[in-house]
């Protein structure tokens, strides 16, 4: 993990510590859309042999 991602990880792990639970599972629940897309927009860019081999 690169020195920026590191930092940001540990400044909003600082942050959901201080937030209330609905708040956190909130930001996590759009954490995971967002590596969903992520991963689907990834996928999208593979050819076709490449996904069936995946």
């Amino acid at each position: 993990m690169e020195i920026q991602e590191r930092e940001f990880a540990q400044r909003l792990a600082r942050a959901a510590s201080v937030l209330p639970d609905r708040k956190r599972e909130y930001i996590l629940g759009y954490a995971e859309g967002v590596l969903a897309m992520a991963d689907r927009a990834r996928n999208a860019d593979q050819p076709l042999a490449a996904k069936d081999s995946a």
